[in-house]
């Protein structure tokens, strides 16, 4: 198509594009299409192929214009791209479109190219980062939780006692159908059922009433009514002790090797932990210190990122997103700055890649495709397929970069390691609060 095209307006990473065509080029296809159109309408009143065009202009001129549209867009944004030698970062969009019959097309497209990043400032990166140590809390917190995760289920002889479990077949008086039900003895439970399982044995059936609430009161989980319950099993949750035996089971020679083994897994995350809160320290220092205009899109994008995974976290925690009072728009409106820090920043740790002539070879690709098998219990040559299927080994390989850029500049920081201040209300440490480390470039 012969087209003119012309720079309207500059900001910042985004420029808008004046577009025109001359009817004459688009005329054979708009022809076409209307051709389609005419040789499938159902009009009624007319045989398909028969109906009057001016009829068929008026009544599929939205389908009419779609169509020419989805073909037209696209080959004048590749042609305004070729012709003014940009590089877009994301594909340019129409954020105006004049198209009517024998008229000349018209459209405003925007592009956005990657920021022009300021020479980098490398001096005096002194940044402060909280000391953190293991404390013996924490070790045996996390041997509590290894006994809890190693215990088993084993089966109750004889009655149930506080805290025993009881698969139990469930039905309510009138209903045909029961369901199997998994309740845990306990008389003091708010559950009518539970109450009513201790001291009873595999085999029995119990019959369970239920008054509807009084005033004031809190309703039961069961509705009012008669129940039927049946006993069919019952186990007793077995927690191991803490000793030898158990540190064996769990692939340690003794319990000493395991507390060792514990603390020394602690120290490598909280180690791990600082190292995370000290790039980020020097990330926002960069930022700070290189401030440029990022493409809009790219921090939609982040921004988007950021809400699905708040409202995937909600979704877990069985929020109904619907019904929940969420104000989404202020929501990512408050995310915006956040999120074009993580965009600067992104682009940032580039420049610094660049300058400093960062590379990852094949072999340093393979070790850490190797890596992610063996934690995901895959088979290295399977997930490089996966990753060259969909694309993905140039993103792996940049990310690798990038973290390597992320050591360069740490190396080069001076870290001051301070106490932590003494726990405040409201404060970071305190319960809701949304403290965290620096936003890292993604």
């Amino acid at each position: 198509l012969r087209m003119e095209s012309a720079l309207k307006q500059e900001n910042g990473c985004r420029r808008v594009y004046t577009v025109t065509c001359p009817w004459d080029e688009l005329r054979p296809h708009y022809d076409h299409v209307l051709k389609e159109i005419r040789s499938h309408a159902r009009v009624p009143g007319f045989r398909p192929g028969k109906a009057p065009e001016a009829m068929l202009k008026t009544r599929f001129r939205k389908e009419i214009r779609d169509e020419l549209l989805e073909h037209f867009l696209p080959e004048a944004a590749r042609e305004l791209v070729k012709v003014h030698d940009l590089a877009p970062v994301v594909e340019p969009y129409a954020a105006e479109i004049r198209l009517e019959e024998g008229e000349p097309f018209r459209c405003e497209l925007a592009v956005e190219l990657a920021p022009q990043v300021p020479a980098l400032d490398l001096s005096a990166l002194a940044v402060e980062c909280v000391r953190r140590d293991v404390a013996p809390d924490e070790v045996e917190r996390v041997l509590d939780g290894l006994r809890e995760r190693a215990a088993v289920m084993r089966p109750v002889e004889g009655a149930a006692s506080e805290g025993d479990f009881a698969v139990v077949q469930f039905r309510r008086k009138g209903q045909s159908k029961g369901q199997e039900k998994f309740f845990q003895a306990s008389s003091a439970s708010p559950h009518p059922v539970e109450r009513a399982l201790v001291g009873r044995a595999a085999g029995e059936t119990l019959a369970v009433h239920v008054e509807p609430a009084a005033e004031g009161e809190a309703k039961s989980p069961l509705a009012p009514g008669d129940y039927a319950v049946a006993v069919t099993r019952l186990v007793h949750r077995e927690v191991p002790e803490l000793g030898d035996e158990l540190a064996k089971d769990l692939g340690a020679d003794s319990l000493a090797a395991l507390r060792e083994k514990v603390a020394s897994d602690l120290r490598a995350r909280t180690e791990a932990a600082m190292r995370g809160e000290q790039r980020d320290k020097v990330v926002d220092l960069l930022v700070e210190r290189h401030p440029f205009a990022v493409p809009p899109t790219l921090v939609d994008r982040q921004v988007r990122e950021e809400l699905e995974q708040f409202a995937e976290s909600l979704a877990r925690q069985g929020v109904n997103l619907e019904k929940a009072d969420i104000r989404w728009d202020e929501l990512a409106a408050s995310q915006r700055p956040a999120a074009e820090r993580r965009v600067r920043a992104y682009y940032l740790v580039d420049a610094v890649v660049k300058s400093e002539k960062i590379e990852v070879s094949d072999a340093d690709l393979e070790a850490a495709l190797e890596e992610r098998a063996r934690a995901a219990g895959a088979s290295a040559a399977a997930l490089r397929a996966r990753y060259a299927k969909e694309g993905a080994l140039d993103t792996l390989r940049k990310s690798l970069a990038h973290g390597r850029a992320l050591d360069f500049l740490l190396a080069r920081a001076s870290v001051a390691l301070v106490d932590a201040p003494p726990a405040t209300p409201g404060g970071p440490d305190a319960p809701h609060s949304h403290g965290g480390g620096a936003d890292q470039p993604r």
